[in-house]
């Protein structure tokens, strides 16, 4: 519950700074600071690499005595991806720019927050490991609580501020979490130290983790890239408030979903009965959620602000795609809960996904026919695939 708490926070916040920006700025701006947050998820990936997976077992296998020379383990390797993060940005800051039709400052920025909500991830799983979850869920609501005020400030007293600004907010909000999850850590363990051991044994997790971690990022963020390179600034922002108003609160939902539908599915007698309840489900499921998504849709666009409008034909198929996502993750997670062999069959399913959709995406930017309509049809295919998927691996793992 405490952890539901803070996550509800999290994403409040994060809303309440969408709708300031996109009140605020011009949808030029507005397009700026969402491709700023897609790109800094590309140095989240780099900064994690697994470890925020990883890091909780590693924690979970040393006793409590032995708890500072795991956190110095993580640390240490954390610490050295963050170099290989920042070595990156530096290399990479101008050709990305060029081909995001960006600028050098929003790159940068963007590696700045992806490598402090890696960092952020990391502590918080450590934090939440050494048992202090209401504090992790507290860090949450004042994370969020500075977002918002520094966001209603700046629109208030600068008048008309630019995307960096906001940019620059939520980077130093992300480092100040940092900070409290390190001393949280701090207080909780002994003394930090790093032995080849514990390095060795936290290496070893996180080589598994790290692909579900890429894969699974991959698919949420490809198709913004993929209109960013394609598309114009005002198709760019319009399509991150269609994906605001449904496919994010899909996503906010689903992780509701996974906190109820996992332990009742680890806990039930048998998969078979998992897999009944689901499939009784899926018809109130199939006609509710489009309903709930194509209103929220249209309140959130209401929201933002009078520059983002509603087309009925693309408001249905962002809808479809969110009920796709909600019904896809609800199966999966039963899957997983009773598999770990389901789970290393979506692993592989996320990494062919992932080309796919690059495959599908590239071929519309070479043929210049990239629309939103174009776009989300290919995800919409992707998580009709997904469907077929789970409902095999249900039928097999659900027994």
């Amino acid at each position: 519950m405490l952890s539901l708490i803070g996550g509800a926070a999290s994403g409040v916040g994060m809303f309440v700074l969408n709708i300031v920006v996109a009140r605020s700025t011009s949808p030029s701006g507005f397009a700026d600071f969402a491709f700023f947050l897609a790109l800094s998820q590309v140095w989240f990936i780099l900064t994690v690499a697994g470890l925020e997976l990883a890091a909780p077992r590693l924690l979970a296998r040393h006793p409590a005595e032995q708890h500072g020379e795991a956190v110095g383990s993580i640390l240490a390797l954390a610490s050295v991806l963050a170099l290989v993060a920042c070595l990156v940005a530096a290399i990479a800051a101008d050709p990305l720019a060029g081909l995001t039709k960006s600028s050098r400052a929003l790159v940068v920025m963007a590696a700045a927050f992806g490598i402090a909500t890696g960092w952020r991830a990391i502590g918080e799983r450590m934090t939440a490991a050494v048992g202090r979850v209401g504090a992790v869920a507290a860090v949450k609501s004042v994370e969020a609580s500075i977002i918002v005020t520094g966001a209603l400030a700046a629109a208030l007293l600068v008048g008309g501020p630019s995307w960096s600004v906001f940019a620059g907010l939520v980077v130093v909000a992300a480092f100040l979490a940092v900070g409290a999850y390190l001393a949280l850590v701090r207080h909780r363990t002994g003394p930090w130290r790093t032995t080849a051991h514990t390095r060795r044994q936290l290496v070893s997790f996180a080589r598994y983790a790290a692909p579900t971690t890429v894969f699974a990022v991959a698919i949420v963020y490809i198709d913004k890239f993929a209109m960013r390179i394609g598309g114009t600034d005002l198709q760019y922002a319009q399509y991150s408030a269609y994906f605001s108003g449904s496919v994010l609160l899909a996503a906010q939902a689903v992780f509701v979903l996974q906190s109820v539908v996992l332990p009742a599915t680890v806990r039930a007698a048998s998969g078979a009965q998992v897999r009944h309840q689901i499939f009784r489900l899926l018809p109130l499921l199939a006609v509710g959620l489009p309903v709930l998504y194509m209103c929220s849709g249209w309140t959130v666009l209401k929201v933002l602000g009078p520059n983002y409008h509603y087309l009925l034909a693309e408001g249905v198929l962002f809808a479809c795609w969110a009920t796709l996502y909600t019904i896809n993750i609800l199966g999966m997670t039963a899957c997983v809960g009773r598999s770990s062999r389901a789970m290393r069959r979506e692993s592989l399913v996320l990494v062919a996904r992932v080309l796919l959709a690059a495959g599908a995406l590239g071929g519309l930017i070479a043929a210049d026919r990239i629309s939103i309509t174009s776009v989300v049809l290919v995800m919409v295919t992707l998580e009709l695939c997904e469907t077929a998927n789970v409902v095999t691996m249900m039928r097999r793992y659900l027994v």
